[in-house]
């Protein structure tokens, strides 16, 4: 995707976990606040997190998923609840 800057989280076993400005968890907690107080669904957030691919994050190589293992996908929600519990509640439960 050009024009982004990308940030690349190492997340094990080589795995790296590709978050841009516009869905890194600095990002996400800019509205944290307003979710939780409001009781809402951080949508963009889950968007952000599907424009980049990351429902496959956990899915393996072969089948076109990133193959980042149950370590590198514990790192990754860590990551994302760093700026967004509810994000990386999501990211969980997905």
């Amino acid at each position: 995707m050009e024009g982004r800057q990308w940030i690349f989280l190492d997340c094990g076993s080589g795995s790296r976990f590709r978050v841009s400005a516009a869905n890194s968890p600095t990002d996400f907690a800019t509205r944290a606040a307003i979710h939780d107080r409001d009781a809402s669904a951080p949508v963009e957030n889950y968007e952000a997190l599907r424009n980049v691919g990351t429902f496959w994050f956990d899915g393996p190589k072969e089948l076109g998923g990133w193959g980042s293992g149950l370590l590198g996908y514990a790192i990754a929600a860590e990551e994302l609840a760093q700026g967004c519990a509810a994000t990386a509640m999501s990211f969980n439960m997905h």
